[in-house]
């Protein structure tokens, strides 16, 4: 009786280790997601988005937003919260790769990928991110922040959002409407 309990007990040991062992090594695949930027988005001052082939500068200048180095254009409002209520807030989430050999692959390199800096109003670097897009996911991107070796998937298609095209980001003013209490030029000879 003493030999069959105590193996009994080694094979109860045993199995407990290996369910204990095969918990730790799935909690290894466990996704968890948390939000790119976890500052302040009134902070932002001024934010750049860099592609291969240009880069576009916004500024907040006087609590209005200008396209730097362009005075034909007004800002779109629009564009502006889609950055700061989309793209900021969007959560990164399973990591794909950790080896920088493998950035170009994800787009997230300075020749494929999509960087966007974040300033405060003393300059400050508030954010580094590089977006690519993912080519097994069009709903996804691909994500890294800069400075760092890990890519990630991200929680939604936002890259579609980080254009270095001027005319993107604003707009030509509209012309002034004719007042309508304006007296007409055939108005000012009578009969």
């Amino acid at each position: 009786m003493g030999k069959n309990l105590r193996t009994i007990i080694i094979i109860v040991v045993a199995v407990v280790a290996a369910l204990f062992l095969n918990r730790y090594l799935q909690n290894r695949y466990i996704t968890s997601s948390a939000a790119i930027f976890n500052g302040d988005v009134d902070e932002v001052a001024r934010f750049t988005i860099t592609k291969a082939d240009g880069a576009t500068t916004l500024e907040k200048i006087s609590d209005v937003w200008n396209i730097a180095g362009n005075d034909s254009l007004i800002v779109r409002q629009t564009r502006l919260d889609n950055l700061f209520n989309n793209v900021l807030t969007i959560e990164h989430e399973t990591m794909v790769s950790k080896n920088p050999a493998k950035w170009a692959i994800y787009s997230v390199n300075d020749s494929l990928g999509i960087r966007l800096q974040l300033f405060d109003i003393s300059d400050k670097l508030l954010g580094d991110y590089y977006f690519g897009r993912s080519a097994a996911d069009w709903s996804h991107n691909n994500f890294r922040f800069a400075g760092e070796d890990e890519v990630y998937l991200t929680g939604a298609n936002v890259i579609y959002q980080l254009n270095t095209n001027a005319t993107y980001w604003g707009e030509k003013p509209k012309p002034p409407e004719p007042d309508s209490t304006a007296v007409a030029p055939s108005d000012l000879f009578e009969d």
